[in-house]
């Protein structure tokens, strides 16, 4: 009987194993396809005790900082130098 429940244990983890794989993808990937990237992060956040330390959790947060940055540090400049209105100073 105890050989029939392991039999069966088993079996069902090897069942919950048959779901089709995510694709995995790279830091460089979630930069270029960032609808994507925020989907990817939406799932990491719902589920982080499962989620947040696979490959596409940790590619998408990397990517989302690295364009975080290219918006902080190399968005658009200013079409105007120094002060645009020196009387409101």
């Amino acid at each position: 009987m105890r050989l029939v429940g392991l039999s069966l244990g088993l079996m069902g983890l090897g069942l919950a194993g048959c779901g089709a794989p995510e694709a995995t993808h790279d830091r460089a990937y979630f930069v270029g396809h960032p609808d994507e990237r925020a989907q990817a992060l939406v799932r990491c956040h719902n589920d982080p005790g499962r989620l947040s330390a696979t490959p596409n959790c940790l590619n998408a947060l990397a990517a989302e900082s690295e364009a975080e940055h290219d918006r902080a540090f190399h968005g658009a400049r200013p079409t105007t130098g120094g002060v645009s209105r020196p009387d409101h100073l």
